[in-house]
């Protein structure tokens, strides 16, 4: 059975968007984002192919702009996140429509959460398929990915130039010195900056993982509500209701890995 690569699509649109150049093509459409979303989507399934020595079925998951499930549980949830580009003549969705048209030009599998996390339906998505048909690997830089890992579920995480790294049970062990069972209550105790989750004070990864490993004694009765609600935020759910179709999940590899002048040519773009 073929691998799936998942891809964090918001992830994947957020590096491209800090691109230095910008070009347009010769009917005004902008195309330095696409262009560079085209070329890590390529980059990262090359990786998976040559890991695996055949080709994968692929997906992509985007965030929504609205609230969800996380935001409903906990308001600040992301808060430091949102960013107003009204006043930008150039922002991350004035592209995200382009590339989802040459996404779909292309037959590749691509979704817009809404009621959920797009985490959550990456856990869903890489859980159903590593049970049923065979190896996943997630393409982002978001750690709470780690969860997620086990023998037939791997995180690409992408670094600079073509440059990568695979985590897998050893790697997320050797690297944040913790077992993977053990991360969602590590995340806790630390809190996430990133999400806006607050954490016990003075608790960073190196204690976090000394208190998980009983070699550092904190009362932790008094944060016992703010662990449980951390808990609640940081744990993906690996269950939204959504069904699993290979047919979705393939895509017109050809058409992709031609030259981006005649991809976008073909789009009308």
């Amino acid at each position: 059975m073929k691998p799936l690569l998942i891809i964090d699509g918001h992830y994947f649109l957020f590096r491209s968007y800090a691109v230095p150049f910008k070009f347009n093509s010769e009917k005004g459409t902008p195309l330095h984002v696409c262009t560079t979303f085209l070329k890590l989507l390529r980059q990262t399934i090359t990786i998976v192919e040559k890991l695996e020595k055949k080709d994968c079925n692929l997906a992509i998951v985007f965030d929504s702009e609205t609230k969800n499930s996380n935001s409903k549980e906990y308001n600040e949830y992301k808060a430091n996140r949102i960013q107003d580009y009204s006043s930008f003549e150039d922002s991350p969705f004035i592209h995200y429509p382009i590339i989802r048209k040459v996404l779909n030009h292309l037959d590749i599998f691509n979704k817009e959460s809404i009621n959920y996390e797009a985490d959550d339906y990456i856990a869903t998505f890489a859980n159903k398929y590593s049970k049923k048909y065979g190896t996943v690997y997630i393409a982002s830089n978001d750690s709470d990915f780690y969860q997620l890992v086990n023998t037939k579920i791997k995180q690409i995480k992408l670094c600079r130039r073509d440059d990568y790294e695979i985590f897998t049970l050893e790697k997320i062990k050797e690297t944040v010195g913790i077992d993977v069972n053990e991360y969602v209550s590590y995340k806790s105790l630390m809190g996430d900056k990133t999400d806006n989750i607050p954490g016990i004070p003075n608790i960073g990864p190196k204690r976090a993982a000394k208190i998980l490993k009983g070699e550092y004694n904190i009362d932790l009765s008094k944060y016992k509500k703010m662990l449980d609600r951390n808990k609640k935020l940081i744990e993906l759910n690996r269950k939204v209701p959504i069904k699993l179709n290979l047919e979705l999940l393939r895509y017109n590899k050809k058409l992709l890995f031609n030259t981006n002048k005649e991809l976008f040519a073909e789009v009308g773009l």
